[in-house]
């Protein structure tokens, strides 16, 4: 059965109030939100949503770096389809490893600061 999307764009919007969420996470919130779907399902509902997100200029997506005890995002360029590639290369790079969990992160815009 497919990922209700809008449900999952509903919970990682909540969720990203305080914080920001890494592509585990919200494969997580995917997973525990529809535990008849596929692994495949999963991945592909947290792709469409970050790019909904973003298409909405809410979030900012990016790899992390560690300044002054602070984790912030170094967000990405590209855009549509260009960052729907980079999401799903970075995804596939890190294929099941540890790093996988932390392939990308996102972020409110409006918590955002360069």
């Amino acid at each position: 059965m497919p990922v209700n999307m809008d449900k999952l764009v509903a919970e990682i919007t909540s969720q990203l109030e305080d914080d920001i969420l890494s592509y585990g996470w919200m494969l997580q919130i995917a997973q525990l939100q529809n535990p008849e779907s596929n692994d495949r399902e999963f991945a592909t509902a947290v792709v469409d949503s970050v790019i909904k997100l973003h298409n909405d200029g809410l979030i900012v997506v990016g790899e992390t770096q560690l300044s002054n005890e602070m984790v912030l995002i170094n967000p990405w360029q590209e855009e549509n389809n260009a960052l729907r590639a980079r999401m799903i290369s970075e995804i596939t790079k890190y294929n099941g490893s540890v790093d996988q969990t932390f392939c990308f992160w996102i972020q409110l815009s409006e918590h955002f600061s360069r």
